[in-house]
């Protein structure tokens, strides 16, 4: 915040500038150079009662020259006489400096005053203020008259400057004034610079309500400010904040771009997965005829087995039948293969018993029945023994030979053990294929004893069955309500889409913008100090000329100032007040005044 030297303000305000001189109107005689102080009485309310001016002209070569609108004028300061005629007053005179008042025809000021009065928030009467008690409120609105020349309100500030005595004034609020102790009074001032509008406020307590005048000084607002006499660090260094600030809202704005680009891309894929899923329900839909078709073949199948199975009936004695064939084949095989044991066992022992062949036993057996027959010839007392032993012989050689045969179209097999493996074999693959019997019958068994449930469950499956069928219809129509729904959700995300797009375009733009920004504010620093030093410049008001305010044909015009006064409020009877003009002050009194010095 700029600190400005209260010094350097006074003495600022106290360098009243003359105004340059006015070129003449061709034909008009040139007027004397002057100072002139409009003087306005208002009414409470703020409008304007009369208003006056104080001429103080300084006469060149013994005569006096002014012009203006006026009712009545009056010499002030000397015993010349005065000639008013047609706006223009005249005076021959010895004075240096003449003054004269003259009473304007047109009362009005470059502003316009407003004054109202709240007694605890309702508005009241101006004749109704004196001797009030409550919380009171001034209102003194302050606005521009557009029907005056507006070099005035744009270059003259206002002092407005109200007294309330603290005896019965208590609590005094006036946001935006100087308040100062005087006494038993605390003097409230605003200060409203050239060109402003604004609503003043006084708030109170008050018991017996009374109060002076309001004075409204008008002066040209002229301060030689120095530049180096302000302290603008602060400045200086929210100028750094600013412009750190905007380089991280550009490189926010960078990063906002980069965001809305994958945001834009992820748009776009998402549309693409929608559409995917999109594409996926219509098939998923189309198959939903061959859904219901296969559902109602799966119906009509359960039908079918329903009724298969209530037609079968199985006695459980023919399973536990099946059960004891197969187990007495088991039974005969293992006793087929003991009796090959058996028989393998007995060959071998005959093998070793006639010397390991059977053919040699037969061939000895006919070289004896041969010797025995040739003793019969021989020994004839003995053939009867003889021949049962012949007989004897013949039957062993019959049975040896028999048995050579056997042996010759068995032996080799069962001394090979061929048979007795193919017979194990046989034994073991139907022990397995026994048990497989076995255990088919034990399921068929529990099968047998689960069939009712079985025949029930089945039964109860086919019945509810419509349902679940009804069920896949019922799918299938919400699937087609699905897909038409769907069908939204793939134009809202066309939609979201092109809003991201239009995002990202946005995001290009504002990044244009925030890196023109930056670099508009790069020397930010060198703009404020051209600013502060073009305020200053408008503060100091050196390139404004003095316009007389009663008459443009006075050219020469030194100063311009304004005393406006409101009436007291007194319990008693109002009375006019006469604006008394007293001794002449020097333009430094008048500004010290001013300020309250």
């Amino acid at each position: 915040m700029m600190k400005i030297s209260n010094k350097i303000l006074v003495l600022g305000l106290c360098s009243v500038v003359a105004g340059n001189c006015i070129i003449p109107i061709q034909g008009i005689e040139p007027s004397s150079p002057k100072e002139e102080v409009i003087y306005a009485n208002l009414n409470q309310d703020g409008t304007v009662d009369e208003s006056y001016v104080v001429n103080i002209v300084y006469p060149q070569n013994n005569k006096l020259i002014d012009y203006g609108n006026y009712s009545q004028v009056k010499n002030l300061s000397s015993t010349d006489k005065l000639v008013y005629k047609n706006n223009q007053v005249k005076a021959t005179t010895d004075e240096e400096k003449l003054s004269y008042q003259g009473y304007l025809e047109d009362p009005s000021l470059p502003w316009n005053f407003k004054i109202s009065y709240y007694l605890n928030g309702k508005k009241i009467a101006d004749n109704k203020v004196a001797g009030c008690k409550g919380k009171l409120t001034i209102r003194i609105e302050i606005t521009e008259n557009k029907d005056v020349n507006e070099v005035y309100f744009n270059n003259y500030a206002l002092q407005i400057t109200a007294s309330l005595n603290s005896n019965n004034c208590k609590n005094i609020i006036a946001n935006g004034a100087m308040i100062a102790n005087a006494g038993d009074n605390k003097q409230i001032t605003y200060t409203l610079l050239p060109g402003n509008s604004e609503t003043l406020e006084i708030t109170s307590d008050v018991t017996d309500f009374e109060m002076g005048g309001i004075s409204i000084n008008g002066i040209r607002l002229n301060l030689a400010i120095d530049k180096s006499n302000i302290n603008t660090s602060l400045i200086d260094n929210k100028i750094g904040e600013v412009q750190s600030a905007v380089n991280q809202l550009d490189s926010g704005a960078n990063d906002l771009n980069i965001g809305a680009s994958s945001l834009d891309q992820g748009s776009n894929d998402l549309v693409n997965g929608i559409n995917q899923i999109k594409t996926a329900l219509v098939t998923l839909n189309q198959q939903s005829d061959k859904l219901t078709s296969g559902s109602k073949e799966v119906q009509e199948a359960l039908s079918i087995i329903d009724s298969t199975l209530q037609k079968i009936d199985i006695d459980a004695t023919k399973i536990n039948q099946l059960i004891d064939s197969t187990n007495q084949i088991q039974t005969g095989i293992s006793t087929l293969v003991a009796s090959l044991n058996s028989m393998n066992q007995a060959i071998e022992q005959y093998k070793n018993a006639t010397g390991g062949s059977i053919s040699s036993v037969y061939n000895q057996s006919e070289e004896m029945i041969a010797k025995l027959e040739s003793l019969i010839a021989t020994d004839p007392a003995n053939s009867e023994f003889y021949s049962q032993l012949i007989i004897l012989l013949k039957a062993g050689a019959e049975s040896e030979k028999i048995l050579e045969q056997f042996n010759n179209q068995l032996s080799p097999d069962i001394s090979g053990n061929t048979v007795i493996n193919g017979a194990l074999m046989l034994e073991e693959n139907y022990r397995l294929f026994n048990q497989e019997i076995i255990n088919l019958a034990n399921e068929l068994t529990t099968i047998l004893e689960n069939m009712d449930q079985l025949k029930t469950g089945i039964s109860t499956l086919a019945a509810n069955y419509g349902n679940l069928n009804n069920g896949f219809n019922n799918y299938t129509n919400a699937l087609n309500q699905i897909v038409e729904g769907y069908e939204q959700i793939y134009t809202g995300s066309l939609t979201l889409a092109n809003g991201t797009s239009d995002l990202y375009q946005g995001t290009q733009e504002l990044v244009k913008g925030t890196t023109e920004f930056k670099n508009q504010t790069n020397d930010i620093d060198s703009m404020v100090d051209d600013s502060i030093s073009e305020m200053l410049s408008e503060f100091s008001n050196d390139d404004y000329q003095v316009v007389s305010y009663v008459s443009s044909n006075n050219s020469t015009v030194y100063d311009i100032q304004f005393v406006i006064t409101t009436p007291a409020i007194e319990k008693k009877v109002e009375k006019k007040q006469t604006v008394k003009v007293e001794k002449e002050k020097s333009i430094l009194e008048k500004f010290l005044e001013f300020f309250g010095f």
